[in-house]
């Protein structure tokens, strides 16, 4: 900074008789100040001390105006600081959204103040981690959405836990999680069925991505579900016995009866899917469940497409974590349950071979009546 400019505006001050003059005066030396990109000790203190003696006699305009002239200033004596952010609200505010002069510890007494001070900390370009904490421990919904959606905001594991929690109450602040980068979006598995599917297809893929392939815990011995047990479930499908189909998954999977009945009763069929990857279903025979199933994927082409294409991604591995975050019990055990025994008259359903043709109905026993059924959305 210029030595001569804050002599100057210094004997000026001193030169100075009534109050408009020494304002203006302060105000020549706040524009010197924020105009100069490098400031010395020296030239700290002394702006330090006309402000202490000067800022508070001026007008609101005026006090607005210093707050805006050194918000973009990146060193600032801290008694300059402490006078602006104690000033009135609407002047400290403008500090506390553009500012890169405030320290970690001021930042943190802001966001403790007030909704507006952490209104106005939720417009900084940067959020550190521990201040997104402290501003998210208040849990107010406006502060969470505005966190989630400003990309530069650091989350640490508690501040993503609040965020998560309070998603429960506000669908935009879900949405947001979810297109949010960095963020593990297997914490919203919670909130699976409240998403739409393309926000089903994004937590799917992470799920997919980080879970490894095969899930010891819920391998169920060969054996355990023969072609018997096949027959019964797809008898149960096709003659629309819901509920019965309902009891067979359950003593199969040792997953509860309210669970399953969820599970294959949501429309979007993601976790029928998960059901049928665990009983190691072969791609016909899911495609032929969902056909029939109870939500409203077993009326649609193009929904049953899109489950058929998830069916080839997902993993049994994945598929156990999804039914655990969504409810369906950590360590299922192979029952005695026995099946219906029936005879099918397309024959005896083989196990153990994968489709793996384009077509969705073709060449998986679909009879043409059942597939005229099937109604494009």
């Amino acid at each position: 900074m210029s030595r001569m400019g804050f002599t100057d505006a210094i004997e000026e001050l001193a030169r100075s008789s009534g109050k408009d003059r020494r304002s203006h005066a302060f105000m020549a030396a706040t524009e010197l100040y924020a105009s100069t990109e490098h400031h010395e000790n020296l030239d700290q203190y002394r702006f330090a001390e006309l402000a202490k003696h000067l800022y508070l006699n001026l007008s609101l305009t005026d006090r607005c105006r210093v707050s805006n002239l050194l918000s973009t200033v990146r060193v600032l004596p801290e008694s300059v600081v402490e006078l602006i952010l104690n000033d009135s609200s609407e002047i400290g505010l403008v500090l506390l959204k553009k500012s890169s002069a405030l320290q970690e510890w001021q930042l943190l007494k802001a966001a403790n103040k007030g909704l507006d001070q952490r209104r106005a900390l939720s417009q900084r370009d940067g959020i550190s981690p521990d201040l997104a904490q402290v501003m998210l421990s208040f849990r107010e919904l406006e502060i969470a959405e505005a966190l989630a959606i400003q990309s530069n905001a650091v989350l640490n594991a508690t501040a993503t836990g609040i965020i998560v929690e309070l998603a429960a109450h506000s669908p935009s602040l879900l949405n947001a999680l979810i297109r949010r980068k960095n963020i593990d979006r297997i914490l919203l598995l919670p909130y699976f069925f409240s998403l739409d599917t393309n926000e089903k297809q994004i937590v799917i893929a992470d799920l997919v991505r980080t879970t490894p392939p095969i899930a010891p815990a819920r391998r169920l011995p060969p054996g355990v579900i023969t072609s018997a047990h096949i027959q019964s479930l797809e008898k149960s499908a096709f003659e629309g016995l819901h509920d019965r189909l309902t009891t067979e998954i359950s003593k199969l999977l040792s997953i509860s009866r309210d669970r399953v009945s969820l599970f294959i009763r949501d429309d979007g069929g993601e976790a029928f899917v998960a059901i049928c990857r665990l009983l190691t279903l072969d791609e016909a025979q899911t495609i032929r469940l969902l056909l029939h199933g109870p939500g409203a994927y077993s009326k649609s082409s193009s929904q049953l497409e899109r489950l058929q294409k998830l069916y080839r991604i997902l993993s049994e591995g994945a598929a156990a974590r999804l039914l655990d975050k969504l409810g369906g019990g950590e360590n299922p055990t192979a029952s005695s349950y026995a099946p219906h025994m029936v005879t099918m008259d397309s024959g005896t359903v083989s196990r153990g071979q994968q489709s793996s043709r384009p077509g969705l109905m073709d060449e998986i026993g679909v009879s043409s009546a059942s597939r005229s059924a099937v109604k494009n959305p």
